[in-house]
């Protein structure tokens, strides 16, 4: 029932790639991309396709900006949610302003 670990679903679009890939028993990955236009696969690491590769490379960087907007904050703590946009809009915005 279902599919094989390992196998991909790829759906393509104009400009649009999504993958659906079984990465345990139960368990699917799906991601949408913009950057990639085939079904390339990695043979070596289990089938996995380009677009799963590509997105476990770059997600270490996701990571860090995280770990850095919640140590370098300017957060207060209220029940208004324009006021939690904002300071999460904030957070983002000072870590560009280090970086550039």
């Amino acid at each position: 029932m279902g599919r094989e670990v390992g196998s991909s679903l790829f759906c393509f679009d104009r400009q649009l790639t999504l993958v659906s890939y079984i990465l345990k028993r139960k368990k699917c990955v799906l991601l949408l991309s913009t950057m990639h236009h085939d079904d390339a696969a990695n043979e070596d690491q289990e089938r996995k396709p380009d677009i799963v590769l590509f997105h476990n490379e770059m997600k270490s960087g996701v990571d860090t900006v995280d770990h850095l907007v919640r140590v370098y904050t300017c957060k207060r703590r209220t029940q208004r949610w324009p006021m939690v946009l904002w300071f999460n809009t904030l957070d983002y915005a000072v870590l560009a302003a280090c970086v550039i």
